[in-house]
């Protein structure tokens, strides 16, 4: 019967050995399409929802991996407390068949895990991007050879599940940032260290323009304008030496003017764009002639 089957697959699951690799195993158990059938098919016997399959899974790996899987924040030593006490109801049902208390038992731990997720969904994201990008960083590094001269295997649960899992959590967005920092952990893991600094400061330069873009868009001008200052500064400073051009570039170029006027709505797309033109064309006049097909 399905009750059968089901005590002795967590009784199984439960005594096995206390180490990642087995967590990682009971996890794979957990997902298996023939698992979760059996929790159903308990469930329904039962008299509840066959929907609460994976949460039932769930709160035994819970209660069984408590103390890896949680803090000693407030919130998971409640989800802690109720994973095991969930677990020890399960067991009295499955193994007296009686289960006439078990609908209740069910929604309670139900409750408890939608509560303790609604406050502890942002930490668990993080987790698991954080092992996603670990796993990504390991592949994608160079094998080194064991004593016998072999490659090292990386053992490593599904990235494809762990997104799914980000996913879920998260939503599309959490899942598309999960991705592109594990996009960016494969290329940091083939930098060779001479040239890591280097790959840091383009990572760093990508972000920080990736940032501004995005306060760009949705309507925060300040920081150009910051930006546009710095630029006036630097083009200053490599002209300190010509009075005459630096009072062309002050006429033709004021970054706190053009704030002033955007402030009082009276900035106007040509002067922006004439100003644009004229900073490009005054750089490329200042490049030495063997870097002027690339300022170009």
């Amino acid at each position: 019967s399905a009750s059968e089957r089901l005590l002795s697959e967590v009784e199984s699951e439960w005594a096995a050995a206390d180490d990642d690799a087995d967590a990682q195993r009971i996890q794979a158990w957990m997902r298996r399409p023939e698992t979760i059938e059996t929790a159903r098919a308990w469930l329904e016997e039962v008299g509840c929802d066959p929907r609460a399959g994976r949460l039932l899974l769930g709160l035994v790996y819970m209660a069984r991996e408590a103390a890896r899987l949680f803090c000693d924040s407030s919130e998971d030593k409640s989800m802690a407390r109720e994973a095991k006490r969930f677990h020890k109801r399960l067991l009295a049902a499955l193994k007296t068949g009686e289960a006439d208390d078990f609908p209740e038992d069910l929604r309670r731990a139900r409750r408890f895990h939608a509560a303790w997720l609604a406050v502890d969904k942002p930490k668990v994201v993080g987790c698991l991007v954080d092992s996603l990008v670990a796993r990504r960083a390991e592949q994608a590094a160079p094998r080194v050879p064991n004593e016998a001269g072999a490659a090292v295997p990386s053992l490593s649960a599904s990235a494809d599940e762990t997104l799914e899992m980000i996913r879920r959590l998260g939503g599309a967005e959490a899942e598309a940032e999960a991705r592109e920092a594990e996009r960016r952990a494969g290329e940091m893991a083939h930098v060779r260290a001479e040239d890591l600094a280097t790959h840091v400061g383009k990572v760093a330069k990508r972000a920080f323009w990736d940032a501004v873009q995005e306060r760009l868009r949705g309507g925060d001008f300040e920081c150009a304008f910051g930006l546009l200052g710095e630029m006036q500064k630097a083009m200053l400073a490599l002209v300190a030496h010509s009075a005459k051009a630096r009072e062309e570039l002050a006429d033709k170029f004021d970054a706190a003017w053009l704030k002033q006027q955007a402030d009082n709505g009276a900035l106007e797309l040509g002067s922006v764009t004439n100003l644009m033109k004229y900073v490009a064309s005054t750089i490329a006049a200042w490049q030495a002639p063997a870097d002027e097909p690339e300022a170009r």
